[in-house]
C-alpha cells in the first residue's frame, strides 16, 4: 500500500501539469505548454492581462500577413488594431501604463502593453473580459464578395458560430478562434458574475 500511495504522489503533480497543459490550449489556441507555463503561437507575445490573467498579441496583421502596427489588442486575433479605444474628442490611441497604473483606461477596457514600446505610456486601452463577451457578434456571413473566417461569439447565452471578413470596418472583441475559447472567456466567466448578464 505504501508503494501506491508513493507512486500517486510521485505521479500527482504530472497531472497538474497537464491540466495546466489543457488550460494554455483552451485559454489561447495554439498555445504550447513548457514546465506548466504557457507559451504564446508564433507571430504573437504574452502579455499580461488585468481581466484574463494573459493574452497573446498577434505580431501579424491578419488582412495582410506581414508585421501589423505595434499599438493592437488581443481579440480579434491579428486585427485588435481595429478596437483600440480612441479618445473621443481627438480619435487618437489612448495610452496608458500597464504597468504602473493599469487601471487608467476607460470602464470596459483594460491596459494591455503594446508591441515594441516601453517605460510610462507603454500600453493601450483594450476591451476588457467583460466588454468583449457582452459586445455584439458581428457576422458577415451576407458578404460573398470576399472569403470570410469561422469565428466564434457569445450571443448572452451560447457561443455561436459565424462568418468573419476582418476587411470590413465593423468588428469587436466578441471574436474568437474556437467555441472552447468563446467558452473558456465568457461562458464559464459568467457562471461566476452572473450580474453581468442583466446588462446583455
Amino acid at each position: 500500500i505504501m508503494i501506491i500511495i508513493s507512486l500517486a504522489l510521485l505521479l500527482l503533480p504530472l497531472f497538474d501539469a497537464q491540466d495546466a497543459c489543457d488550460e494554455c490550449r483552451v485559454h489561447w489556441p495554439g498555445s504550447t505548454c513548457i514546465r506548466g507555463r504557457c507559451r504564446c503561437p508564433p507571430d504573437t507575445l504574452r502579455v499580461s492581462s488585468s481581466s484574463m490573467q494573459w493574452v497573446c498579441l498577434s505580431i501579424k496583421d491578419i488582412i495582410t500577413g506581414e508585421i501589423g502596427p505595434p499599438l493592437t489588442c488581443p481579440f480579434p486575433e491579428g486585427a485588435g488594431y481595429k478596437v483600440v479605444y480612441r479618445d473621443p474628442s481627438t480619435s487618437s490611441p489612448l495610452f496608458c501604463d500597464s504597468k504602473h497604473s493599469p487601471g487608467s483606461c476607460p470602464r470596459g477596457y483594460e491596459c494591455i502593453r503594446s508591441l515594441g514600446f516601453i517605460g510610462a505610456g507603454d500600453g493601450i486601452c483594450c476591451p476588457d473580459r467583460d466588454t468583449l463577451c457582452a459586445q455584439p457578434i458581428l457576422d458577415h456571413s451576407d458578404n460573398a464578395e470576399t472569403e470570410t473566417i469561422l469565428r466564434f461569439g457569445f450571443d448572452g447565452i451560447a457561443c455561436s458560430s459565424f462568418r468573419w471578413n476582418p476587411q470590413r470596418p465593423s468588428t469587436n472583441s466578441n471574436n474568437f478562434r474556437t467555441r472552447e475559447q468563446c467558452e473558456h472567456y465568457c461562458i464559464n466567466y459568467f457562471k461566476y458574475k452572473p450580474h453581468l448578464l442583466t446588462y446583455r
